[in-house]
Parts: structure tokens; C-alpha cells; sequence
């Protein structure tokens, strides 16, 4: 099926318009985003959720409504984010989403992270994943939470195949 979109100014500068909004918005949402992290940081630190939760993650699931996943990794990206200021300067400026941060905060270190920062600003959020995703990529293990949580339910079985087999 051919269809004849003809590609006139109005149009254009139209979805160049929307397209602008959008990455603006977006931006802003990164930045609240930065401002939720640290909040969250600071209330894990003074063990605000000890009051009936068993973590921060628990905490954040039942008041915010996060998953379980969702809440860890907020955690442990907040947590991270606490070394690491050039990401965190860089998610605050909207300049780095989230996505990008919380791969990049898998194996970044304050020796590694404005090495990271470019490698962050260079790629798609997909490549900075799949870069920061292989294990070895800078020299460190996998994390293998992070890879359970990841992958495929049936590759769980192989998980606790390999534990069986290591006792």
C-alpha cells in the first residue's frame, strides 16, 4: 500500500515543533527524576522506611506504587548516583536519561564515569545497555542480581542448575 504524504513546510515545522516539545518535556522529566533519586537516597541513608518495611525498596513499592524491580533499581541507582556526580549532574541537566544512567551506574566508578559520561552522551539508550551490559567491558564482573532480574524466567532454572552444581 503506497501512501503519497506530501512533505510540505507547514507539516514539517509542525512535527519539528511537537518533535522539540517532546525532547523538552522530556528533559524535565529527567530532571524531576534526579531531584526523586536524591530524595530517595537521603531517605534510605536516615532508614526513613524502618518503620514497618524491611527496605527502601519495599517502602517505595507500597507508598509510590513501584514494582519490586522498578524500586530496587531506583535504589541502587540513588545510592550509586551518591559517587558519581558527573552522572548526576548530567541526569539533574536533563542531558542523560534515566535509562542511560541506570545502565551506566552498573559499572561505573568515580575513576571511570566521565569516560562513561561520553559513552553515555554518544549512544542510544539501547547501546549504552548493550555496551554496559557485557560483562568484562571495563574489567568487572557481571552482576548477576541485575542478570536474574533480566532475563527470561526459564533462565532462572539454568541459575539454579549452576548453584546446584557449584555445592
Amino acid at each position: 500500500m503506497d501512501i503519497d504524504v506530501a512533505a510540505t513546510p507547514e507539516p514539517i515545522a509542525e512535527m519539528d515543533r511537537l518533535g522539540d516539545e517532546i525532547a523538552a518535556l522530556s528533559a524535565h522529566i529527567e530532571a524531576a527524576g534526579a531531584h526523586l533519586l536524591d530524595l530517595i537516597r537521603e531517605f534510605d541513608a536516615r532508614g526513613g522506611w524502618a518503620h514497618g518495611c524491611r527496605s527502601c525498596a519495599q517502602w517505595l513499592s507500597w507508598r509510590v506504587g513501584m514494582g519490586r524491580g522498578a524500586a530496587r533499581e531506583h535504589v541502587r541507582v540513588a545510592r550509586a548516583l551518591g559517587s558519581l556526580h558527573l552522572l548526576a549532574d548530567a541526569l539533574a541537566r536533563g542531558e542523560l536519561s534515566y535509562a542511560k544512567v541506570r545502565a551506566l551506574t552498573r559499572v561505573a566508578t568515580p575513576e571511570t564515569e566521565e569516560r562513561l559520561l561520553a559513552v553515555g552522551k554518544a549512544g542510544t539508550a539501547c547501546q549504552v545497555h548493550a555496551r554496559t551490559a557485557c560483562p568484562g567491558w571495563l574489567g568487572e564482573n557481571l552482576d548477576v542480581g541485575w542478570a536474574i532480574d533480566v532475563l527470561h524466567p526459564r533462565a532462572l532454572l539454568l541459575v539454579d542448575t549452576v548453584a546446584t552444581i557449584r555445592r
